[in-house]
């Protein structure tokens, strides 16, 4: 019984993987914009900070879901010949909110909020889904960081899933 469960989760994995490597669910051009403009020097620390997390975090988990992601620096690289999205992810807010009143005082007190805008395009220039998520938590940045992962994942994945299922 070990064994087969074993097994079992292992054909998971393995179909999983197989699936992420051969972008069952289409290519992705990744374009990240921090929003570190119009912000004090303290404030694009904390920024670079979430970024630094939140990226590569949000890569990965698009990634396990089952699309080939390809990180760029600019729009001018977004290839639409090459029969993939772009997809542009900005930091539009970010308030770390007090620790401090987290701990001692809870209920919501210090809470940290984040903001992000998301964008996706195909070979024409019209979005096909531009949306705004907006997330609060009284534990850290870093679950707001997955939290709004999970959120662009479930708004982009549907949008791609008929498109591509239109595209057949």
């Amino acid at each position: 019984m070990v064994v087969l469960a074993a097994l079992l989760g292992s054909l998971t994995l393995t179909s999983t993987a197989i699936a992420a490597t051969q972008g069952g669910l289409g290519k992705i051009q990744v374009l990240f914009d921090r929003g570190l403009e119009g912000k004090t020097e303290e404030q694009q620390k904390q920024y670079i900070q979430v970024g630094d997390y939140f990226e590569p975090y949000f890569v990965k988990h698009f990634t396990r879901a089952g699309f080939v992601i390809e990180k760029i620096t600019s729009r001018e690289q977004f290839d639409p010949a090459a029969g993939g999205y772009l997809l542009t992810v900005k930091t539009a807010n970010y308030n770390p909110g007090s620790k401090a009143a987290r701990m001692l005082v809870g209920m919501g007190a210090g809470v940290t909020t984040m903001k992000i805008q998301f964008e996706v395009f195909g070979a024409d220039k019209e979005a096909l889904l531009s949306k705004e998520q907006e997330r609060g938590s009284s534990r850290d940045w870093k679950f707001l960081c997955s939290k709004l992962s999970d959120d662009a994942l479930d708004a982009v994945k549907p949008v791609l899933a008929a498109k591509q299922a239109a595209a057949k």
